[in-house]
């Protein structure tokens, strides 16, 4: 063969492999389509227990910083953020900085999770995957869950006590 008919060959190989690609994703995304629609039920009660775990961390959260202002009056509150600090006369944290990237990372790490679930969800075909999903979500419900109520019962005794 000559080195024409050879390319010929190699470009009609690329055209039947993205042809395949294509019908492979199409294919993909209708049975995703059909399994979700089998299982709308549980994959929605998966959806509220995300939102549950995103709401549980950020409330331990709360909790932890109210708990801290109150068990030490004495502290005076600074901000964190230098821009806030400066636009409204605040006194600036001496560790902001630190105490700015800890969010900051803490941040991506919720978009990485809250991604990765969401993509996960898109594209869910089987029940192999719709299992380790489901062992995921509840693993991080209880841990965070278990964080959130522990600092919540020591809000509750530490106004019952006060």
């Amino acid at each position: 063969m000559t080195y024409e008919e050879e390319f010929k060959k190699l470009e009609m190989v690329k055209l039947d492999k993205r042809m395949y690609k294509i019908k492979l994703r199409n294919h993909q995304l209708a049975t995703s389509r059909e399994f979700k629609l089998l299982n709308k039920k549980w994959i929605h009660i998966l959806d509220i227990f995300v939102i549950l775990i995103v709401l549980s961390n950020y409330g331990a959260l709360f909790i932890t910083n109210a708990l801290v202002v109150k068990a030490n009056p004495e502290i005076q509150l600074q901000e964190a953020n230098e821009i806030q600090a400066e636009l409204n006369n605040y006194e600036k944290a001496e560790d902001g900085q630190t105490f700015m990237i800890a969010i900051f990372i803490q941040t991506i790490f919720w978009v990485i999770l809250i991604s990765v679930y969401l993509f996960n969800r898109a594209y869910l075909i089987g029940y192999g995957q719709l299992t380790v999903m489901t062992i995921l979500v509840f693993y991080y419900f209880i841990l965070l869950t278990l964080d959130f109520i522990n600092n919540f019962g020591y809000l509750v005794g530490f106004w019952l006590w006060k």
